[in-house]
């Protein structure tokens, strides 16, 4: 149980550097702007949408 608990962990971490990673050159794109308009909304949403999906395809490939 307590292997499995750092396992989550473990997992829970690289998804979060992964994510931070891939924010970076997103920032810089959007000028580091991110308003309220509904371009920006959507533009966050679906790069957060695709970053989930790229973190799935390369875990899954590395498993």
């Amino acid at each position: 149980m307590k292997e499995k608990s750092i396992l989550y962990i473990f997992l829970a971490s690289l998804g979060l550097i992964f994510f931070v990673f891939l924010s970076i050159p997103f920032n810089y794109l959007t000028e580091n702007v991110i308003g309220t308009e509904l371009t920006t909304i959507v533009a966050a949403s679906f790069y957060m949408l695709f970053a989930s999906l790229l973190f799935l395809y390369l875990f899954r490939k590395l498993r």
